[in-house]
């Protein structure tokens, strides 16, 4: 079974201007799409900049893969999956950046000041964060 969303005429010709490669369909379909597809991106990192970096590296492959698009199903569900892809990815190619913990900041954390000294050592810590 084959899902078919109706979409406009405006919106499917929109999608076939950028197809045929029109820069001026390219940056309506980004200015259509961009807030929403920030929000996403923000969902998987910590930065703004991170996040429109990812944006812009999403956008390009849309714009690369749109001749794939087979008007079937949503559109934005399309845009959204590479997104959501582009992060994920992202995530991995950085995965050192987000993992990296500071012994100092650990030791100092409130919620680690609690414990005695004799008990716990930081290289116990450091050992759990490894």
């Amino acid at each position: 079974m084959i899902l078919r969303v109706l979409k406009t005429d405006k919106e499917e010709k929109l999608i076939r201007d950028c197809q045929r490669g029109q820069p001026s369909a390219q940056r309506e379909l980004y200015e259509k799409y961009s807030r929403k597809m920030l929000g996403i991106c923000q969902r998987y990192v910590n930065g703004r900049e991170e996040a429109e970096d990812i944006l812009i590296e999403a956008f390009m492959k849309v714009f690369e893969k749109i001749g794939y698009f087979k008007f079937e199903g949503s559109f934005e569900g399309w845009v959204r999956r590479i997104m959501v892809n582009e992060a994920l990815g992202y995530l991995r190619r950085n995965k050192s950046v987000y993992l990296n913990v500071d012994v100092e900041d650990v030791h100092n954390d409130a919620a680690v000041q609690h414990l005695d000294s004799d008990s716990v050592y930081r290289f116990d810590l450091l050992g759990l964060l490894l």
